[in-house]
């Protein structure tokens, strides 16, 4: 049996998933279009639409689809164009024995910035495991009028409801409302007013997209390492902190380093008490030092690292170096389960070696930290 790879959408009418790019799909909604009318069609959601959608999807041969499940193997963020505008989109991956299956949504829609949240949970817990998304419109009455929120659900392989990361809403109010603050003085109306509030919020969520996927990468997930399932290059130091938590947890304090498609050595910082994660900082330029070895500064602390490989974590502001509570360095090493025989692991070597000057020749031209 051939697998599928497909693109899919949400589909706020037909409250549900339709194929992107299909005929008999793209045909049956453009006789819904013309059986609704496009004022209607424009006013958005109501029950009466929904079924009457999916009734034409039905009577030409179309499939809607109410979830999707899989293995979540990529998170993305993609741009497209159209009209001569450039769109921003969620690109959410679930593989399985059927095939790929990619979700599109535009990140300025509710349900794209509601899903997103959700992600921010479900990669630090199901990465790489199956999950289900789903999706439907919730209406409220209030003060005599419908409102419609696009829900976006996501269920762990139990079938639990995954629950949202907290906070990101919150600061997406609070970007909204800095980016409106010049304008209201300036007298601008309220659509110009809503434009710049939902730009300033689709751009923080396109940047936790961006974020959501590093961190998938950096765990070694990604559509384009189903074959090998391994995790993707890299070498890491961890260095237990001397200093306590607030609670007496233990501190940590990790480096990642890897190299990006062009060969460019980036890095990820982060800091954690227990199991939770304090800080993560990725996409980092590796630098050379004044003194020989590499540095990586990140907001709060840095890392640099010696040519014996030793990392030394130290304070961004004051450099002070951070104590470690048995030693104060840490080996940077293959990171756990990576293939060092692997042609990727081979590069980021000889990228190494070169950069800290144990190679033919250290690379010139490069920044000094």
């Amino acid at each position: 049996m051939a697998q599928h790879n497909r693109l899919m959408e949400f589909n706020t009418l037909a409250d549900a998933f339709l194929p992107v790019k299909d005929e008999a799909t793209d045909k049956a909604i453009g006789e819904a279009k013309k059986a609704i009318g496009d004022a209607e069609w424009k006013k958005g959601f109501t029950k009466e639409k929904r079924d009457q959608v999916r009734s034409i999807l039905k009577e030409n041969g179309a499939r809607y689809e109410t979830n999707l499940s899989g293995k979540l193997m990529g998170v993305e963020h993609a741009e497209t164009q159209g009209g001569g505008l450039t769109f921003n989109k969620l690109r959410v991956v679930l593989e399985s024995d059927q095939g790929k299956t990619t979700l599109s949504a535009d990140m300025k829609s509710e349900f794209a910035q509601r899903l997103i949240a959700k992600l921010d949970t479900a990669i630090k817990e199901h990465a790489g495991t199956d999950v289900t998304v789903g999706g439907f419109a919730s209406e409220k009455e209030k003060d005599g009028r419908t409102f419609v929120d696009h829900v976006a659900t996501l269920k762990d392989p139990d079938g639990q409801e995954i629950k949202a990361a907290e906070g990101h809403f919150e600061k997406a109010r609070d970007l909204a409302a800095a980016a409106q603050e010049p304008l209201k003085a300036q007298g601008m109306d309220k659509d110009v007013l809503n434009k710049v509030a939902a730009s300033a919020r689709e751009k923080y969520f396109t940047e936790v997209t961006e974020g959501l996927h590093n961190r998938m990468v950096e765990q070694g997930i990604a559509p384009t390492q189903v074959e090998n399932k391994g995790p993707l290059p890299g070498h890491e130091a961890n260095l237990l902190s001397a200093e306590q938590g607030a609670n007496g947890e233990e501190k940590w304090y990790s480096l990642r380093v890897y190299p990006d498609k062009e060969g460019n050595l980036l890095a990820t910082l982060t800091a954690q008490e227990d199991k939770n994660l304090i800080s993560r900082q990725s996409k980092l330029e590796v630098k050379d030092g004044k003194d020989g070895g590499l540095v990586i500064r990140g907001d709060g602390f840095g890392a640099k690292i010696g040519e014996d490989r030793q990392v030394q974590f130290f304070e961004s502001k004051s450099k002070t170096p951070i104590q470690g509570k048995s030693k104060n360095t840490a080996l940077l090493h293959p990171a756990k389960g990576t293939d060092i025989t692997s042609p990727g692991m081979k590069n980021l070597q000889k990228i190494l070696d070169t950069r800290l000057g144990q190679g033919k020749d250290r690379n010139v031209g490069k920044e000094v930290a």
